[in-house]
């Protein structure tokens, strides 16, 4: 019984230090997310808002559709006067 006890002592013991890494990590982890952030703050244009990112979603996706439209475009001038 004794046995049992001090097995499971050290388990719980175990899992303490173990989770009191795991603390320490998350908070190291944490600490580097804030300064990566600063990091990425300083090198974004001063302009660089919400909007600006919207916009240049917006042009990402104009883009993309102009490549399937010119696309398709480019595979019907292949097949000839069939594919219309």
């Amino acid at each position: 019984m004794t046995g049992e006890f001090i097995i499971a002592a050290a388990v719980f013991l175990l899992l303490l230090a173990v989770l009191a890494v795991l603390g320490r990590m998350l908070a190291l982890l944490g600490r580097l997310e804030a300064s990566v952030r600063r990091l990425a703050e300083r090198a974004a244009p001063a302009g660089n808002t919400r909007a600006d990112r919207a916009e240049a979603e917006q042009e990402r996706y104009a883009r993309g559709v102009a490549n399937i439209l010119a696309y398709g475009t480019r595979e019907m001038l292949k097949r000839g006067d069939g594919a219309r």
